[in-house]
């Protein structure tokens, strides 16, 4: 197929994975579920403040909708099935980002994992997105600093997980002790 120019259906498809990574990265600030350790917390939020007050995500959805981009959409696969694509895979790890939420035991475990899944699902057409519209630079280079800190914490906790006897662990840290003698 031909590449052509992105259509006001891709425009609309792209403001919409925006939207949703808005309301996930706003859910993730707000850190109901412990995600951050305690003194990333008011950092975390502090950053999400600034980046709401500087308005970037309706700056960004102004330079979609303006139409000055087309080329660098096409050049980044920013529409047509191409888009379709990237945002489907999106889609599906935000499916299991509810999923966990609605389930009762070890919610907080299961989003330590579904999270920084879905904002790596995302990380594809955010980077693309980056590369094309300036003012998604800082809402992407925000995510991924979330991401790494709740991919982080994650596998601390892991490391620990894996010392505790009651875990399964046992074996695994009398390794740890003999490998040090």
């Amino acid at each position: 197929m031909e590449a052509s120019a992105a259509s006001l259906g891709d425009r609309e498809t792209l403001k919409r994975f925006l939207v949703q990574v808005r309301t996930l990265l706003e859910r993730v600030a707000a850190d109901p579920h412990d995600l951050f350790k305690a003194e990333l917390r008011p950092l975390v939020a502090a950053a999400w403040a600034e980046l709401v007050a500087e308005q970037r995500f309706e700056s960004l959805a102004r330079a979609i909708d303006s139409g000055e981009y087309e080329q660098g959409m096409i050049e980044h696969g920013l529409g047509g099935a191409q888009l379709e694509f990237k945002v489907a895979t999106f889609d599906q790890s935000l499916a299991a980002v509810r999923a966990d939420e609605r389930k009762r035991f070890f919610t907080k475990r299961r989003l330590r994992r579904s999270v920084p899944a879905a904002l790596e699902a995302a990380d594809v057409t955010a980077d693309s997105v980056a590369a094309v519209f300036p003012p998604a630079a800082a809402v992407t280079e925000f995510k991924k600093a979330a991401q790494a800190a709740i991919a982080k914490r994650e596998v601390i906790k892991d490391f620990v997980r894996g010392l505790n006897p009651f875990r399964g662990g046992r074996q695994h840290a009398a390794e740890l002790v003999r490998s040090t003698e």
